[in-house]
This record gives C-alpha cells, sequence and structure tokens, in this order.
C-alpha cells in the first residue's frame, strides 16, 4: 500500500464512524488510567483530539481500557495525527 492509498483510508475514517456515539463515561482500570486522561478524552469533541490526548488511550485499547464501542468512536480522532 503506497502513502497516498493510506492516507485516503485514514481521511475516510470520520465517515465510516460518523454514527458512533459520544462517550460519556470510560470504563478504565483505575491503575492504569489517570481520572484527569479519562476526563481529557470524554470533554475534548474527538476532531479537536491529537496524539497527546490519544497516545495512552491507544496503546491501552481493548485492554485496560474501554471496549470496542468506544475504540469505534475515538478511532477517527487518529486522522488528526497524520
Amino acid at each position: 500500500m503506497d502513502g497516498t492509498a493510506l492516507q485516503d483510508l485514514v481521511n475516510g475514517l470520520p465517515a465510516a464512524f460518523a454514527t458512533a456515539p459520544r462517550r460519556t463515561g470510560i470504563d478504565a482500570c483505575p491503575c492504569c488510567n489517570a481520572p484527569a486522561g479519562i476526563e481529557t478524552l470524554l470533554r475534548t469533541p474527538r476532531e479537536r483530539l491529537g496524539p497527546d490526548e490519544l497516545t495512552h488511550y491507544a496503546t491501552s485499547a481493548l485492554s485496560t481500557v474501554g471496549s470496542p464501542g468506544y475504540f469505534r468512536y475515538f478511532a477517527p480522532a487518529s486522522s488528526n495525527s497524520f
């Protein structure tokens, strides 16, 4: 896959996940996830989340924080990193 094809896929993330509902809470292991980081994810619109806000979530998604539903909501925000 060349860079253009990858960029096209990333650019399509917002439309692909547009129906994922905004989260009002996130189930997270309290030992592994700082409450302040979770609050940032919840109060910031996903289109304004960047690498600083998403790095911990992305590396912990589906193991110590969240579930597939959360991942669907936050996935389009990863396109802000490209």
